[in-house]
């Protein structure tokens, strides 16, 4: 199997946490999209500031969030990305 065809057959993934922000999630997608791979966004809690536990360390923002899926669903009406769910893309593997 040639180098392109191990690519487009790996599930990469990043981990989402609250220490990152909104530009630098957006250069995942970014990538992955230039480069047409798959990309999980691993997403532990999504809370709003004054909700308890919000400054743990696996928890977005809840703003931040809002952010990544407007992006995201702007890239899906574009035609530039398809949203699925992980076992819909290891059927496809």
């Amino acid at each position: 199997m040639n180098q392109a065809m191990l690519k487009k057959r790996i599930l990469f993934s990043c981990p989402v946490n609250h220490r990152m922000t909104f530009e630098q999630i957006k250069a995942f997608v970014d990538y992955a999209v230039e480069n047409e791979l798959s990309w999980i966004l691993l997403f532990h809690s999504v809370l709003r500031a004054e909700e308890k536990f919000f400054g743990n360390y696996e928890n977005v923002e809840y703003n931040v969030f809002l952010k990544i899926c407007k992006y995201l669903s702007a890239l899906r009406r574009d035609k530039r990305i398809c949203i699925c769910k992980t076992e819909d893309m290891l059927r496809e593997v």
